[in-house]
């Protein structure tokens, strides 16, 4: 996919979602030094979350081509979640024709695969056991043969936020980050709901911090969390439904490429499978299974409404959790942010917020 750039032009990668920091990752390995030094990263306008990414500029469309002369560029498209033509064309509006396609999730994929493997060797991990081991971290491994791709993919994609910084204090590739600060993480002995389990990582992170309890919310079940079930026993209790401020059904969007795509509210391209399924809230779901004293909750949130944070009034008013927060549209405003703010102090006036790379998080003393 990457063999055969034009080494007289610099790069830019289009998109900075999972397939586009894969990339930028493999070129500033030193595949192509000529991008660390001139390339970039380019987002359609307003969908800019930083300035850089690894120390690469990120760049909103319409300012790079007013300040640059595009035949002096290779364009990568990295964006999936709009159908190819239709982005290309969108593209050529702006002048943009020479476009290599570089959206195939497989392909990238095996990039970050070699890239991960490589980067666990030289640090002394093994890939090739049962579990995953990172220090305290203990993980149903990702890299086994027997695996499946959806969850391999998931791994690669999560890996950069939510292990690596955690159990290698390794900081380097973070983009949203881990759901911690000093302020905001799982303490021994806590119980935990996990809201948006995916295949696991953050019920195994707090596993790994030493938790009672952790309570798994995943309305779409894959082999990986049905592994840290299996893995923990009963310290992670597994609720395969999804959480909102209403009790009912709906219906889930899934990529069938990646198991942490899926979402109610946000459908793109990508999300090509359907499944229904049940919905409650936090308090009911508490209610129902006799929750008490939560210490930390992480919201993995796509609806913009915070939906699943109102759900969650009479827990949060109850026993004043640690909230860990990613709002994971790629077009979150302060205004949401603020939304947000107003909804958590509207049920305990004394929570205190604070931001670490793309999540929110909240507390009380």
């Amino acid at each position: 996919m990457l063999s055969h750039l034009p080494l007289n032009k610099k790069i830019v990668i289009i998109g900075e979602g999972k397939i586009g920091k894969i990339i930028a990752d493999f070129l500033i390995l030193g595949e192509v030094q000529k991008f660390i030094a001139e390339g970039c990263l380019l987002v359609d306008d307003g969908y800019r979350k930083k300035e850089n990414y690894r120390g690469l500029r990120i760049r909103e469309l319409s300012e790079f081509v007013a300040n640059e002369k595009i035949d002096e560029f290779v364009f990568l498209n990295t964006v999936t979640s709009i159908e190819t033509e239709t982005y290309k064309k969108h593209l050529s509006d702006y002048g943009i024709i020479d476009v290599v396609e570089c959206n195939d999730i497989n392909t990238a994929m095996e990039i970050a695969a070699r890239y991960w493997s490589d980067y666990f060797q030289k640090n002394g991990i093994e890939t090739d056991q049962k579990e995953l081991c990172i220090n305290d971290f203990v993980f149903p491994n990702p890299f086994l043969q027997d695996v499946p791709k959806t969850v391999l993919h998931a791994f690669l994609t999560d890996v950069r936020d939510l292990v690596i910084p955690l159990w290698k204090g390794d900081y380097e590739f973070c983009d949203d980050g881990p759901y911690e600060t000093e302020h905001v993480k799982v303490s021994e002995g806590d119980i935990v709901i996990d809201c948006g389990a995916n295949i696991g990582i953050s019920t195994a992170n707090a596993v790994a911090r030493k938790c009672k309890k952790v309570y798994a919310i995943e309305p779409v079940m894959n082999r990986s969390l049905a592994n840290c079930k299996e893995l923990f026993g009963d310290t992670v209790e597994i609720c395969q439904m999804a959480v909102s401020d209403y009790e009912g059904s709906a219906t889930i969007h899934i990529n069938p490429d990646s198991c942490n795509d899926n979402s109610i509210y946000y459908v793109q391209n990508t999300l090509r499978d359907e499944l229904e399924t049940e919905v409650t809230t936090i308090d009911s779901l508490c209610e129902r299974m006799g929750v008490r004293d939560i210490g930390y909750i992480k919201f993995y949130i796509d609806d913009l409404e915070g939906r699943m944070i109102a759900g969650a009034r009479e827990t949060i008013k109850a026993y004043r959790p640690k909230i860990a927060i990613f709002p994971c549209r790629p077009d979150n405003t302060e205004a949401f942010k603020s939304k947000l703010e107003e909804l958590i102090r509207s049920m305990d006036s004394g929570y205190i917020f604070e931001y670490a790379y793309n999540k929110m998080f909240a507390y009380t003393v």
